[in-house]
């Protein structure tokens, strides 16, 4: 009897194993899942889970969710403003796939995080000199050795080469040229303006960008911290996101 119990409990146990490995999906699979899925539901930013947020805060300060979409029971699908796509599991997982480029890369590149204390001292030395008293909040380094730079000043973004050598400066985001063109902050169409004054009190407009769809992104200071806008191209309002 004890025999036979032990083996129903063996055969049991094989069974569940097999099941838990036929359910495991690879990243990479899961990635494809949701990208070819054509029941994607578009979500609030907001709605996020809580390791995706931070994921995109540690890993794309540069740039913002532009749209978020969900598929039931296999995950979320985020475009960035960069044009880059990130994925995750229901639970807020970012899934990986096991590629040494994805095809889903935006134009300005992938990136990896970066401690400030692993960077270059050229990076330091520069900030130290040129932003006395700024911390380094975040760094990454894309996969063409570019870093980005987050720093306190308030909110400036420093872009330094492999090397270390100081390209340029921006604050609030950074769109790469290859998805579109810088606009004069003192240029941007009335309805803008109009829409921001009466909808942001105390606003500050700091840059602004209009991208090859036609869509104008600005960034603006406001007393709660940062605000990335976007409209289309008659200047009609679409979104807002932290």
């Amino acid at each position: 009897m004890k025999k036979l119990l032990l083996l129903s409990a063996v055969g049991f146990f094989a069974v569940l194993n097999s099941c838990q490995k036929d359910s495991q999906v690879s990243d990479d699979e899961l990635v494809q899942q949701i990208a070819s899925a054509s029941d994607k539901t578009v979500v609030a930013t907001a709605s996020l889970p809580a390791t995706t947020a931070t994921y995109i805060d540690e890993n794309y300060f540069e740039s913002y969710v532009e749209e978020a979409y969900l598929v039931t029971d296999k995950g979320y699908e985020l475009v960035m403003g960069d044009a880059n796509r990130i994925y995750c599991d229901p639970r807020g997982r970012i899934l990986r796939p096991n590629r040494r480029r994805a095809a889903d890369d935006g134009p300005c590149g992938r990136g990896e995080a970066v401690r400030p204390a692993q960077l270059p001292a050229a990076i330091t030395n520069y900030v130290a000199e040129n932003y006395p008293g700024a911390v380094i909040q975040r760094a990454k380094q894309l996969t063409s050795g570019t870093y980005f730079i987050k720093i306190n000043d308030p909110g400036y973004i420093l872009i330094f080469n492999e090397n270390g050598r100081f390209i340029e400066a921006t604050v609030l985001f950074y769109q790469c040229r290859p998805l579109g063109t810088p606009i004069d902050v003192a240029t941007l169409p009335e309805t803008i303006t109009t829409y921001i004054a009466d909808n942001f009190a105390g606003a500050e407009i700091k840059v602004a960008f209009q991208k090859n769809n036609g869509m104008i992104v600005v960034g603006i200071f406001t007393p709660e911290g940062r605000k990335i806008l976007g409209f289309d191209a008659d200047g009609n309002f679409l979104f807002v996101r932290p």
